[in-house]
């Protein structure tokens, strides 16, 4: 009788139970140990660190020219000086109608914990092929003049540290 009474609390235990499908950290508690939940609850917020995962928009004239295996170098304002190596988890192929991007999930080796969630960070990917010989830029960094010509300002590091200047650009192909 008390085998199979054992054999009912571990059963009821395991209906009882919430096992996480990862390794994470926990950063939000939605229930108390004890408490009674719902189905539809939220008992925990379980975020994953490793691999850290960087989610970039990729222009839509740009996406056909990643390699689903290129590797990517990426940067984080808040560590200085470091530099990661990422490789694509996805190439998602679904776009974003209104901006006219796709994402791109890349995933870094994170063994050491030190890139966070909510990291800004910088990637550096390279294309399969150049659309053509000029660059692209976000058009929120064009300055526009009232005698018609365009610029965009550039940081250059010089011996004395990095410096701005602005330099004038001819917009080809602007949507």
């Amino acid at each position: 009788q008390a085998v199979a009474q054992a054999g009912r609390a571990e059963q009821r235990l395991k209906q009882h139970s919430v096992t996480a499908p990862f390794s994470g950290v926990v950063v939000t508690k939605g229930a108390e140990v004890g408490q009674w939940i719902r189905s539809d609850s939220s008992v925990i917020e379980l975020v994953e660190t490793n691999p850290a995962r960087i989610e970039i928009p990729v222009p839509e004239h740009l996406y056909p020219q990643i390699a689903k295996t290129a590797s990517a170098e990426v940067r984080f304002e808040s560590l200085p000086g470091r530099t990661f190596d990422a490789r694509i988890g996805a190439l998602v192929p679904r776009g974003l109608e209104q901006a006219r991007t796709f994402p791109v999930w890349f995933e870094i080796d994170n063994d050491d914990g030190v890139i966070a969630p909510g990291m800004s960070a910088r990637v550096n990917l390279p294309l399969l092929k150049q659309a053509n010989s000029g660059y692209f830029v976000r058009s929120d960094a064009l300055v526009r003049r009232a005698d018609g010509t365009t610029l965009i300002w550039i940081v250059e590091q010089d011996s004395e540290g990095h410096v701005a200047r602005s330099i004038s650009v001819q917009v080809e192909g602007a949507s």
